[in-house]
């Protein structure tokens, strides 16, 4: 079986995975949840165990396995985003500085938002008082390919002080910088992070008197941090706990925004080998549609020719039907005496119909004997 290093596997290879062990034993070697694998295989038409499928196994029983349909797109090679930190020897920039930056001094986040916050977290509080007016519940502002915060009243004073400190500690490493239109972005080691903080919304379910259900949002007070970018994290949220608020795992975060650029950068490698492959199947479907074009023009030409050829050897063989029924007049007429020439109205008729059938004579020396224009082969 191939390696797996590169994140590449082939769907057969998947298959015969799944359909060797439970998902939830497979899935971790792979670098991912078993639920994410079961999407990979639904994504890429990768048929898998159906539920109860292993206690029909373990009871004995053999139950069938459902092959392998072809790819639809033709490509049978499958990139998997591992949500785990690839194993290897060598010890990447970013890794380093994380590593570095989880045994520094513990980032303490104060009680309540400084009287002078840091502009980007002014930016964000000035937004959220045009965007969310004070008397709605629900605050929430964004700085587009930055940081956002969400999060209810009770609780958004709590979010804009823990995201204000992380600002804070990225502005004072270098990690802070203003775009080109002056407006702040995260660039870590070249690579340009973002992240949001946001109050998680638990779902309340009630049933009315008439028996329905309603379904209604409520704040749970607990926050997450969440790196947003694209790409095989090495972890993407942090979550509030009793044991561990927020403010507590703060260095640990940043060394996961630090991370994350490892993750972009393999993620933009992995979208240039898609756009790749992506190219290489188009031309590949161009071809086969010029080689489907040419063979169905050919086939029509073939059956033009064809249809040509009964239509023209109909007519030689009406031809032939008429000539010989002529000479079959004439030899009866000489049998009985009768002259062939004008003085008689059989004569006349003879005469007549030899004309006549010498300007059909459809291989006379006047008529275009069949050929194969070259022009159509074109």
């Amino acid at each position: 079986m191939s390696s797996n290093e590169d994140g590449k596997r082939t769907r057969s290879e998947i298959h015969k995975l799944v359909w060797s062990q439970p998902m939830f034993k497979v899935a971790p070697t792979l670098g991912i949840t078993d639920r994410g694998l079961a999407k990979l295989c639904d994504r890429h038409k990768i048929p898998y165990p159906w539920r109860g499928y292993w206690l029909k196994v373990a009871a004995g029983r053999k139950p069938k396995k459902l092959p392998l349909p072809p790819a639809v797109d033709g490509v049978e090679e499958v990139w998997i985003l591992s949500s785990t930190t690839p194993k290897s020897d060598v010890v990447t920039p970013a890794q380093a500085l994380a590593k570095v930056v989880r045994n520094e001094k513990k980032i303490t986040v104060p009680k309540k938002i400084p009287s002078s916050p840091h502009r980007v977290t002014r930016i964000l509080i000035e937004k959220s008082l045009l965007e969310s007016p004070l008397d709605d519940e629900f605050q929430h502002a964004a700085i587009d390919g930055c940081v956002g915060f969400s999060g209810t009243v009770d609780h958004i004073n709590r979010a804009i002080s823990i995201l204000n400190t992380i600002v804070r500690d990225l502005d004072s490493r270098g990690f802070l910088i203003n775009a080109d239109d002056g407006t702040p972005r995260i660039e870590i080691l070249g690579e340009q992070v973002t992240f949001r903080i946001y109050e998680r919304l638990r779902q309340e379910v009630k049933m009315s008197a008439g028996g329905y259900r309603s379904h209604t949002m409520r704040p749970s007070g607990e926050l997450i941090l969440e790196i947003t970018v694209r790409g095989p994290l090495w972890r993407k949220r942090w979550r509030d706990s009793k044991s561990k608020p927020l403010e507590k795992v703060l260095n640990d975060f940043v060394a996961g925004l630090i991370l994350a650029t490892d993750a972009i950068r393999q993620q933009r490698i992995w979208d240039e080998e898609q756009r790749i492959r992506d190219l290489e199947l188009k031309k590949q479907r161009e071809e086969e549609a010029r080689k489907r074009q040419a063979r169905e023009l050919k086939e029509t030409q073939e059956r033009h020719r064809a249809e040509r050829l009964e239509l023209a050897s109909e007519n030689w063989r009406l031809f032939e039907h008429q000539r010989k029924y002529v000479e079959a007049v004439r030899a009866a007429a000489m049998q009985r005496g009768i002259a062939v020439d004008e003085s008689t109205e059989v004569g006349r008729w003879l005469l007549w119909s030899a004309e006549h059938l010498a300007r059909r004579d459809p291989l006379g020396p006047s008529r275009r004997l069949p050929e194969i224009e070259l022009r159509e082969w074109n």
